[in-house]
C-alpha cells in the first residue's frame, strides 16, 4: 500500500513539474497588479487583460490608439519561460480581432517617466491564435531571459486583420514549478 501510494505521489509530482505555473501576485489572489494601459471601447478596459474572467475582455481600437499596451507587475521578479493569450469571449464571431503581432517586455525599474525596457518575445504574422471563443493559447519562450523581472509590458502591433484587436486573458508563467505568492 505504501509503495502504491508513494507511486501516486511521485506521479502526480512528475505530472505537476511538466505543466507551466502561473505566477501569483498579491495577497488577495489576484495573479497580478495592473498598472496602466491604454483604454478600450467602452468598459473593455486593459485591466481586463487581467482579471481572471474569460467572460470579459480587453478590446482597442487600432485607429484610436496606436501600439496600445498593458503594463502590470508580479509581488516579486522572476525568470518567466512563456505566456498564455485567452482569446475573447466572441472570436468566433470576430476571428479577425486576435493579436497578430506584439511586444513582450520585461524591466525591473518602471518609471512612468520613462523606463529601460528588455525586450523578452515578439510575434509577428502569429498562427497559433484560432477564432474560437475563450480559449487559452501558450507560448514557450525560444529563449528564457536570464534576468528575472518585476513589471511587464506587452504592446500589441496589429490586430489579425483589421483595425479591432481583442484578447480575454494574458498570463506569464515560469517553469521553476513553485507557486509564487506574497510571503
Amino acid at each position: 500500500m505504501k509503495k502504491r501510494i508513494l507511486s501516486i505521489v511521485l506521479t502526480l509530482c512528475m505530472v505537476m513539474a511538466l505543466m507551466p505555473q502561473m505566477a501569483f501576485a498579491d495577497e488577495t489572489g489576484k495573479p497580478y497588479i495592473y498598472i496602466t494601459g491604454t483604454a478600450g471601447v467602452g468598459d473593455d478596459g486593459p485591466m481586463k487583460l487581467l482579471d481572471g474572467d474569460i467572460n470579459t475582455k480587453w478590446c482597442v481600437d487600432l485607429n484610436e490608439h496606436s501600439g496600445p499596451y498593458i503594463i502590470f507587475k508580479t509581488n516579486t521578479a522572476i525568470k518567466i519561460s512563456g505566456y498564455s493569450i485567452t482569446t475573447g469571449n466572441d472570436s468566433a464571431t470576430y476571428p479577425s480581432r486576435n493579436p497578430d503581432s506584439w511586444k513582450l517586455y520585461g524591466t525591473n525599474d518602471y518609471n512612468p517617466e520613462g523606463t529601460k525596457l528588455t525586450l523578452i518575445d515578439e510575434v509577428y504574422g502569429d498562427t497559433v491564435l484560432q477564432g474560437e471563443n475563450s480559449v487559452r493559447y501558450n507560448f514557450t519562450l525560444s529563449k528564457v531571459p536570464t534576468t528575472a523581472y518585476q513589471y511587464y509590458w506587452l504592446q500589441i502591433e496589429a490586430a489579425e486583420n483589421g483595425n479591432i484587436v481583442q484578447m480575454s486573458e494574458f498570463e506569464v508563467w515560469n517553469c521553476d514549478h513553485v507557486w509564487i505568492t506574497s510571503g
